[in-house]
């Protein structure tokens, strides 16, 4: 994890925050769903306003998949990331 944190001691409401997690090899939970995506490698960036990712590689199911991740519907004090996922698995992979 790099890591910059500005926190202006006049104006606490001007904070910053610019961070980069790099990992690999990694495991995401996806608990109600009784699933895990394994090998995630890649990084994700972001800032007090924004998370972004692209191209983080993985694997469900035993296949390769891709994650990208992008902040959306953005307002002051309120903000969404989407993830996207593309993988491509049979039928006989999930039964």
């Amino acid at each position: 994890l790099t890591l910059s944190l500005v926190i202006p001691l006049e104006d606490t409401d001007s904070t910053t925050v610019k961070g980069v997690l790099d990992f690999t090899n990694g495991t995401l939970a996806l608990t109600p769903w009784n699933l895990a995506i394994n090998k995630l490698t890649g990084k994700v960036e972001f800032t007090e306003d924004t998370t972004t990712a692209s191209g983080i590689s993985g694997e469900l199911f035993g296949k390769v998949l891709r994650l990208d991740l992008a902040s959306i519907n953005k307002t002051k004090d309120h903000s969404v990331v989407q993830a996207t996922v593309t993988n491509a698995i049979d039928l006989h992979d999930i039964e």
